[in-house]
Order: structure tokens, then sequence, then C-alpha cells
């Protein structure tokens, strides 16, 4: 995964949003646009609710949970790309975990690779699972790929070379002391000691500054496998520089070798102490083409708990320092009380970044909102009503809240949450345009004939259209075309209604078409 402006604050400031189409659900998905199961007895909301698309299209979830005896459970779940539980996963679905607690989950050629910490030494590493939920024997010992390292393995990803890195918390059990840990396993699940020292980078915060505790940790790579990883760090009180601010945002940058970067910040750490808020939390951290990095903030002002909320993105360099050519100062502040940001996650269409987060309108109504931008953080004002794409769940009012975005191979949003209804997740897939306002006749700059259409469709536009795409009505793009002519040959696609977008430049009109 791959997984703004200081013009984009004041337009939020500003900004007039349109809340509530359920015009944009997809209703081919789970029942009437929305998949929503009780997993357990109660659902941590508190815990790991992340999620994962395998290359067949599934959905993997994973969380914490407890039974009717208050016994804690670590669940896992598999998804059929419309919504259904995978009856053929675990148990009709769900998968509860023995001897591992699970944190992060991704997916490669359709095995599923979660990240955590054994229960039975409490040492990180990997567990490793087939499509159907089963441990594969041949990973590491028994499915399961550790190091000896006690600490909680927090998130995971997949470098160039498949390999496995795991980033978390190392907890030094003389001093209690809490370290950074990452570790670097090979694709079989044997430790690759040639990273860091016998195969893990130990980093002590404390070295740099006086903390409590790390939270909120997030791994990124970039293109030639150096990791990011960036979290909060908990300092007491007086324990930073300025003698106030108590939890404050790191980022941390290690080569490909496990060796920190001394050309990042200060020897490869950086702490950001009051450039945000007195007390701010990382959700998420994304590395641009350019290498410049993005980490999202969530905190308050400088008058603590009690001051205003500080919702944002925070941009560095490369090397550690902020960008000053973004926001105000590197921050761009979104001063909106009714957008909370959650979750970056890229477009697989194009270099756009997405910003998923919930807010309430003014007649305290809950919504999904969603901002579309650019690498140089410049809103896409075509997206959704004005800039922002505002979401619901038909019929569900009291959603926990909303902890992943992804954006589908067919261009549609898949979001997930937390349902408070019936302690379970809940999953909804998204058309990015409001369905309603796709024409039923043709545009005054554009005019497609005949309409209905057998085999080639006549183009007749003011300006030239140089691209055209056609949609089957569920999302499903079927042409994709760049012309030198006025004509397109659609004569293979079935008989039905399509939507047809005709590109013009960065102007586009959309309609529909009928196929005989």
């Amino acid at each position: 995964m791959k997984k703004i402006t200081s013009f984009f604050v004041s337009l939020l400031c500003t900004l007039s949003i349109v809340f509530a189409q359920s015009s944009y659900i997809d209703t081919s998905f789970g029942v009437d646009g929305v998949s929503n199961y009780k997993i357990a007895e109660y659902l941590e909301a508190d815990g790991p609710l992340n999620m994962d698309i395998t290359d067949s299209g599934k959905i993997l979830k994973i969380g914490l949970a407890s039974n009717e005896n208050d016994e804690s459970l670590n669940i896992i779940n598999q998804f059929n790309s419309n919504g259904a539980l995978d009856l053929n996963f675990g148990n009709n679905g769900i998968l509860e975990l023995n001897d591992f607690i699970g944190y992060d989950i991704i997916s490669k050629n359709n095995d599923i690779y979660i990240s955590g910490t054994s229960t039975i030494n409490g040492n990180i590493g990997i567990l490793k699972l087939d499509s159907a939920g089963n441990k594969v024997s041949s990973f590491g010992n028994n499915g399961v790929a550790l190091i000896d390292k006690f600490a909680l393995g927090m998130t995971i990803k997949i470098d160039s070379n498949g390999k496995f890195i795991v980033a978390g918390r190392h907890i030094n059990i003389d001093t209690e002391e809490e370290q950074l840990l990452m570790t670097r396993f090979n694709s079989n699940g044997t430790i690759d000691n040639a990273f860091g020292t016998n195969g893990a980078l130990q980093v002590n915060i404390s070295d740099v500054v006086d903390n409590e505790e790390l939270y909120d940790i997030n791994l990124e790579l970039f293109d030639n496998n150096s990791l990011l990883v960036t979290g909060t760090v908990y300092t007491p009180e007086n324990g930073t520089p300025t003698g106030e601010y108590e939890y404050n945002e790191f980022a941390l940058k290690a080569n490909s070798n496990g060796v920190l970067d001394t050309s990042f910040g200060s020897n490869g750490f950086s702490i950001y102490y009051d450039l945000t808020a007195r007390s701010a939390n990382i959700f998420d951290s994304y590395i641009l083409s350019n290498n410049k990095i993005l980490i999202t903030i969530d905190g308050f002002d400088d008058s603590g708990f009690t001051g205003e909320p500080i919702q944002g993105l925070l941009r560095l360099n490369s090397d550690g320092s902020i960008d000053n050519t973004f926001g105000s100062n590197g921050l761009l502040t979104i001063y909106n009380e009714n957008f909370y940001i959650l979750d970056l996650f890229d477009s697989n269409l194009d270099d756009d970044i997405f910003i998923l987060g919930d807010g309430n309108d003014e007649n305290n109504n809950w919504h999904i909102l969603i901002l579309k931008v650019n690498e140089n953080g410049i809103i896409d004002n075509t997206f959704g009503e004005n800039g922002i794409l505002s979401l619901d769940f038909p019929d569900y009012d009291e959603i926990e809240y909303i902890t992943n975005g992804e954006e589908l191979a067919d261009g549609k949003i898949l979001v997930s949450g937390f349902n408070n209804d019936n302690n379970g997740y809940i999953l909804g897939r998204f058309f990015k345009e409001n369905q309603l306002n796709v024409s039923d006749k043709a545009l005054n700059t554009v005019a497609l004939y005949p309409n209905p259409v057998r085999n080639e469709i006549n183009i007749k536009s003011t300006q030239a259209i140089n691209h055209l795409q056609i949609y089957q009505m569920d999302g499903k793009l079927v042409y994709n075309q760049y012309l030198n002519t006025n004509l397109a040959d659609v004569s293979l696609l079935k008989a039905g209604l399509y939507i047809v977008k005709a590109f013009s430049g960065n102007k586009v009109e959309t309609f529909k078409i009928n196929k005989l």
C-alpha cells in the first residue's frame, strides 16, 4: 500500500459540504451495498482493525474480540469480493488465532501474512496462512517465523525482494523501557541475518528524548527498500525541550541493510515537538514518488486536550526536515470540526491520494468523508461535491468509527469500519460518482451516435475527444482506448446499458449508451 497546500486550509474552512449520498452506494455488494456481520460477543474497537485485499479480490480483516465469557480472541475474517463471508475460510469465514496475537495483515499471491507476537514466549514475528486460513508449514517453524525479541509486531511490509519487514515495540524486560524494533525475515520465514544485527535493528528512543511509551507505529518502504518508521512518543511532563508537550510525532529512516540513515534527521531520527499540536497522534504515513513524506496528524492545539481539535497533514523532505513549501511551514491544518482524518490510501488509476475521514453535518448526522489530492497536495475539486465525497451506509446510524479505505482495481472505493450496533465489522463499496448525475441524454458539448449502438460509435464534439472509457452499470471498466479518430468500435461489448466517459484533456463528459 502506498498504503496539500495552504489554499486547502481556507477551502475547508469555507467549504459547504454536501452530505449523504445513497446514490453512490454499489448495491451489488453485500446487502444493498453493505456487508455487516456480528463477529464475536464483543469486538475491541480500540484494537487492530486492519484490512487488506488479496490478489483475487477477497477482503481480509483482523481484530481483537472477546466471547461471552470475557475471554480474549484474535479474529481474522475473509470476505468474498461481493461482501459475503468466505465460508471456505476458517470456520465459515471466521478464524480464531491460537498462540499468536496478530496486529497487521497483508497478502501476496493469495497467501496471508500477519505480524504480531507469540503468546507462548512473547517474541515478535509473522504467521503465514493459505487462502483457506490454514498454517503454511513450510514457512518458518510450522507457519510461524519468530525472532528472539520480546516485542509487539505492529506493522508489516514486503520489500521488492520478497522479504518481510516487521516493526513494533520492543520491551526491555530489565529496564521496562520501550524501544523501536525492526526485523527482517527471508521469504521462507528464516531470519535475515544480513539485516541490522543478527536480523534486527533496535533503537532506544530514550537516547534522544525521555519517553514512557510508543504509539501508532507505521512502517513504509522507499523504492530502494529503505525503511521509514513513524509514530507517536509519549513523553513525561517536562520531558521535552519546551517542557510541556506530551505526545509528539517522530520519524526514523534506516537503509535496506537495517542501519540508521544518518543523513535523515539527527543520525536517522527526527522528532517534531511543537510544530503540530500539544497532544498529537499519527494515524498513517505515506511516501510520495519524489520521496517526500506525508504524515497525518490528529491532536489538539496548545490548550491541550481541552483545546480545539487539529486535523492535518505534515510533509517532510526525504532527509526528515520539514518541507516549508507545503501548507503553513510544512503543516496543512484541516481546521474543521466536521472532518477527522483516519486513513491515507493511494489511487490505483493515477498518482493521486485519498484522505479518508468522518464527520457530522449541521444536524449532527454522521457521514464518511473522502478527499482526493494529487502528490503536490492540491485538492481535486472535480471529485465528489466541491472536492469532498460524502458517503453513507444506508440505514446504519450508529457506526462507531471508520478504520480503513481502499480503491479497488475497478476504481470503486471500499470502506470498512466498526459497527456499534452488533459489535461487528461493516463494509461498504461505493462508486466515486453520483449515479443519479449520469445523464440519460447526449450533452451539449459531446454527442455520441447512434444511440442505441450496435457496432461503432460516432463522436461529435466541439473539442477533440482523445480518450474513451466505457463501464458496465456495476462499475467494471470494459473499454479503455486512446483515440485518433472520431469512431470507436464497440462491437465486442455485450448488449445492455453502459456508462461512457469521453475525455478531452483534463475535461470529461459522462453519459449513458444502450448497446444492442
